[in-house]
């Protein structure tokens, strides 16, 4: 069993360097107008990507800035909401105290006796 094993492992070793030997003669032969070639589409599509990206770019700042604008032109009117649902909600949280105070002085008089 280990002569079985060394013979995979020499099969696969030969298998792996004949191929290695046909990739590199062919490289040789035709690599290196295939690598220009190559080249020179990558450089084309980084320069589309880059176009890409730097319009994209200019996207995303005018509708920040759009967005800025916008925030800007109704900030008053937000911080008056915000006031008034600040005041809305005290006055809420007063007008609770005030009827549990009721509730109390109104059980107050009825353990005392007093009929309301």
């Amino acid at each position: 069993m280990v002569w079985s094993k060394a013979l995979n492992t020499a099969y696969t070793s030969h298998t792996y360097l004949a191929n290695r030997t046909l990739n590199l003669s062919l490289l040789e032969k035709y690599g290196n107008n295939a690598w220009l070639i190559a080249n020179s589409q990558v450089e084309d599509e980084l320069r589309t990507l880059e176009k890409e990206l730097a319009e994209t770019k200019r996207e995303v700042e005018a509708v920040e800035e759009e967005r800025r604008a916008r925030q800007e032109a109704v900030r008053g009117e937000v911080e008056g909401l915000d006031i008034a649902w600040r005041e809305g909600v005290g006055r809420a949280i007063q007008v609770e105290v005030a009827a549990e105070g009721l509730r109390r002085q109104i059980l107050e008089k009825r353990r005392g006796g007093v009929r309301v």
